[in-house]
């Protein structure tokens, strides 16, 4: 933006930010009082926190007053709200999209958050996860399914996405060549959506959601609540929910999530909450620090 000049006396009518660019965008550009400032496309994808549109508009709302405009959102039966990840593409369009996913870009974080391996390690370790089943729902590159099935469990990742499949199948085998005979569990990437999985005899011993529910229309929610309790081995079995992103916006995926909207869900399912807390940011993916709650709940037998 720095190398651009006006034409002439005529400035421009429009200014187009195609993706989260942090540019200074010069008042001389831009036709005083009626200029446009739109903001489209990459932003959906930021990378650096999976979900980041309000960060996104704050950025925008600096540009336009460097640039001496004023930021109004749209309104009235005309206005569109921009689409975002399931409007826009298929998860699978997602994940096999410029060649692929690579470990570590957009919701992608490249390992298992560190508040879920902490209460692994503390919890399941040692031998206590050997002989019983672990669910991942939309486990996308499979990180939390191969933690489950180092420590014993018969660990199982569904996903609707046949390349996120692909990805966990074979992140799946490379984990268990490099850690060798180590390993006392086993892992299962199925293509099966949620709420058509069926759980084995008297039900998961382990269920685990991080980012599933968010990324869910909610008008699904019930259902997935439902889904929960059908799929969870009553009185023993453990559901843990890392309830991200923390806060109160509109649109989505993610959709904001809240400590809240989750119990209500799932104590009408007749799950207890054993343990409900703020996760502390060193404990977060990088970005998520501040927005996260873990919560450990039993259903009732």
């Amino acid at each position: 933006p720095r190398l651009l000049h006006p034409r002439g006396n005529a400035r421009y009518p429009l200014c187009l930010l195609h993706g989260a660019f942090p540019c200074k965008i010069s008042a001389s550009l831009l036709r005083p009082a009626s200029c446009i400032l739109v903001a489209c496309g990459a932003h959906a994808f930021a990378p650096a926190g999976f979900g980041r549109p309000a960060a996104f508009r704050n950025l925008l709302a600096r540009a336009a007053g460097l640039a001496g405009c004023r930021l109004a959102p749209a309104s009235g039966s005309a206005a569109r709200r921009v689409p975002q990840l399931p409007e826009m593409s298929s998860w699978e369009n997602m994940w096999s999209r410029d060649g692929g996913l690579k470990p570590g870009t957009f919701f992608d974080a490249s390992g298992s958050s560190p508040a879920l391996l902490e209460v692994l390690e503390k919890d399941y370790a040692g031998g206590k996860g050997k002989g019983k089943t672990a669910l991942v729902p939309g486990c996308g590159r499979g990180y939390d399914v191969v933690n489950m099935a180092r420590l014993g469990f018969a660990a199982t990742g569904s996903e609707i996405s046949k390349t996120a499949a692909a990805a966990a199948e074979q992140f799946a085998k490379e984990a268990r060549t490099q850690d060798g005979p180590a390993w006392e569990g086993s892992t299962h990437i199925t293509l099966v959506d949620f709420f058509e999985l069926q759980p084995p005899g008297g039900g998961y011993d382990l269920i685990y959601d991080y980012t599933f529910l968010c990324a869910l229309d909610p008008g699904q929610r019930e259902k997935w609540a439902a889904t929960m309790r059908r799929l969870m081995k009553p009185g023993q079995g453990e559901l843990i929910t890392l309830i991200f992103p923390l806060g109160d916006f509109a649109g989505g995926p993610p959709h904001a999530m809240s400590q809240t909207l989750v119990e209500g869900l799932l104590t009408r399912e007749g799950f207890e909450a054993m343990y409900l807390a703020p996760v502390p940011p060193e404990k977060s993916h990088p970005g998520r620090g501040g927005k996260e709650i873990l919560a450990r709940w039993r259903l009732r037998a």
